[in-house]
């Protein structure tokens, strides 16, 4: 190619995409989403003309909204909450404190693509704080050493990738070790791209660990079985406890899991977890630890199974890990399972807000990518500041209710009459299928008289500072709570 035409070319596909981006704008209709400012300074040539918008910074506190994760809609409602949290050693969680007689305002709507301006018809003054609000929380969860646990998952290199951010809030820097049994191994592991994924993974404080399964015919079903082999070879003199999990497994924090693990013997046979919360999954499947809830066992209980794992697959048609795992338990050992409450696998279809919103402090959470969608890191995230906040629920005024971590609900008919010792049923068979485990449940509250802004992100501003943003989702207008704590 001539040098003077490779010189042009570059200046041509600049032009020809700015001329295109121009058009694009010109023909979109008039409920117009733009809201950040084009690459490269071209934005500041586009006029304020018939709808193309210059964009304006806006005002520090505020310019984070236009980052474009959020895609929140040009014209955004937008209030914030300022919470003073004052750290206390006398918290009742259980206790629904009302912590404002005001109800939650309707905020003002601010034009993102011009210097997040107030375009309200009521008034053009953006409040520091909508509302403040003084609350006393549990101080933050004490650093502890999990060195002597090895977490084991069976799963695919481009999971382990997109699951960083979830494994790192609860495993960072903890000491323990996370073993990945990844069937794709060849492909993934053998190059740079194994390097930067064990990089990325150390960043983040987690000491991650990889090996191809010894018989991957077996399936991945069955690998959270068999794994207990490649647990074995991996584990090193600090070893006592092998958790078998998914890789959607969720522990909010890991302190209160170092608590039960510590009333338990490493030195005996100890076989722990959760059953499914599903009356049809145990009726269909048994009583046994459900693998995406987390089950634990001790190293003498693995060492006794390893010998009599291809024995095992012939005493029992069952191929599903955590089911052979009771399986081959029961016959090789005289081993009983040790119930942990709060650990949730979470076998639920639907909306799980009743669950969010119960006050409960779980343990561990599952299928929230899946069965269910919840933003588990942001949503835990708080926990780092005051330990056992995470869901913990306060009143707002006499209409709502603050979950922290998860929503901000409104009811139409207020929250007097909200028997809040109960759970909302609010996902699909909850009353046939989960009354045994999570019942008895409170009546169900019509979606149309109830408003629930839900969190879809958090971030920590400072050592004593932290933000929390929960939107309510509406055609051509979203609207969004900061929460905006500072702990004192």
């Amino acid at each position: 190619m001539p040098a003077l035409l490779r010189r042009r070319s570059l200046p041509t596909v600049v032009l020809l995409c700015i001329v295109s981006l121009v058009a694009f704008l010109l023909i979109r209709s008039p409920d117009r989403r733009k809201q950040y400012d084009l690459p490269y300074g071209y934005g500041s040539l586009i006029s304020d003309y018939n709808g193309l918008y210059r964009v304006n910074p806006c005002p520090q506190d505020l310019d984070y909204l236009r980052r474009p994760k959020y895609d929140f809609t040009r014209q955004l409602r937008f209030q914030r909450i300022c919470v003073f949290a004052t750290i206390s050693d006398d918290v009742d969680r259980s206790e629904v404190v009302n912590i404002t007689s005001d109800p939650i305002g309707t905020g003002k709507v601010l034009d993102l693509n011009n210097k997040c301006e107030v375009i309200d018809a009521h008034g053009r003054d953006l409040p520091t704080c909508e509302h403040t609000i003084n609350i006393k929380v549990s101080k933050p969860y004490p650093t502890r050493d999990f060195k002597d646990v090895l977490f084991v998952v069976a799963t695919s290199a481009d999971r382990l990738r997109d699951s960083l951010a979830t494994f790192s809030h609860w495993l960072g820097n903890t000491n323990a070790k996370l073993l990945s049994v990844t069937l794709n191994l060849k492909n993934f592991f053998f190059g740079d791209q194994d390097k930067s994924l064990i990089a990325d993974y150390a960043k983040a404080g987690v000491k991650l660990l990889v090996s191809p399964p010894y018989d991957p015919s077996v399936g991945v079903g069955a690998l959270h079985f068999t794994m207990i082999r490649e647990a074995l070879q991996n584990a090193d003199a600090n070893t006592k406890w092998i958790a078998i999990l998914d890789d959607d497994t969720f522990f909010p924090s890991l302190n209160p899991i170092r608590d039960i693990l510590d009333k338990l013997d490493p030195s005996d046979m100890v076989y722990a977890g959760a059953v499914t919360e599903n009356k049809a999954h145990i009726d269909q499947l048994g009583h046994f630890a459900f693998g995406g809830a987390g089950i634990f066992i001790s190293r003498p209980l693995a060492v006794a199974l390893e010998p009599h794992i291809e024995e095992c697959f012939k005493i029992t048609p069952i191929r599903e890990g955590d089911g052979l795992l009771n399986e081959c338990i029961k016959a090789i050992t005289n081993t009983t399972l040790t119930s942990i409450k709060g650990m949730h696998q979470l076998d639920t279809a639907g909306n799980l807000d009743g669950f969010y919103e119960s006050g409960e402090l779980p343990l561990s959470l599952h299928h929230w990518k899946s069965w269910h969608r919840a933003p588990v890191a942001s949503m835990a995230a708080i926990n780092k500041k005051c330990s056992d906040c995470f869901l913990q629920r306060w009143r707002l005024g006499e209409d709502a209710i603050f979950t922290n971590g998860f929503t901000i609900a409104l009811y139409r008919d207020g929250t007097g009459n909200l028997d809040l010792s109960k759970i909302e049923p609010t996902w699909d068979g909850a009353v046939d299928l989960f009354s045994e485990s999570m019942g008895p449940f409170r009546d169900l509250v019509p979606r149309e008289d109830k408003k629930s802004f839900y969190i879809i992100d958090s971030e920590e501003l400072s050592k004593t500072e932290y933000r929390q943003l929960y939107k309510f989702w509406k055609d051509g207008e979203d609207e969004l709570v900061e929460m905006l704590w500072k702990f004192i």
